[in-house]
């Protein structure tokens, strides 16, 4: 293979990154994410996985770096929300499913390449409730969640 051919499969086409900012939603290959507590074996895979975008705009439409980082969403959450889980608010753009769940603390990088049609934005209000607990994931806080 050449290094074009690589190069094409890891960066994403020039429409699906022109929405490309913090609070994007983004349908991706549901493979391309990760749930580290989860038996991959046994878990149900689905065409396509919603994620919100939340690295800077400039680094998510840039070529470089070839990855982005995302929060994965869950449809199918069963349980009570960890401590930096945020529950999406109904109406939110780009999501149609009734109770959907961001993790944010499984922040994690996937290659652009994976990101596969832009679903919408996440509004500026529930966009502060994301960087909020992120800040307190990554311990730029005093630690503790921030629920809305």
């Amino acid at each position: 293979m050449s290094l074009r051919e690589r190069q094409k499969q890891v960066l994403a086409s020039k429409d699906v990154i022109r929405d490309a900012r913090p609070g994007a939603v983004y349908t991706v290959t549901d493979a391309a994410i990760r749930f580290p507590a989860t038996d991959e074996a046994s878990r149900s895979y689905h065409a396509v996985r919603w994620v919100i975008l939340i690295q800077s705009t400039r680094l998510c439409q840039a070529a470089s770096p070839r990855t982005v980082l995302v929060l994965p969403c869950s449809s199918s959450h069963r349980g009570k929300l960890g401590s930096y889980d945020l529950s999406v608010p109904r109406g939110t753009d780009g999501f149609d499913a009734e109770a959907v769940v961001a993790y944010v603390s499984l922040i994690q990088p996937i290659l652009k390449a994976d990101l596969k049609q832009y679903q919408g934005f996440v509004g500026m209000e529930f966009l502060s409730d994301i960087w909020r607990t992120l800040a307190s994931v990554v311990g730029l806080s005093d630690g503790q969640p921030t629920k809305p």
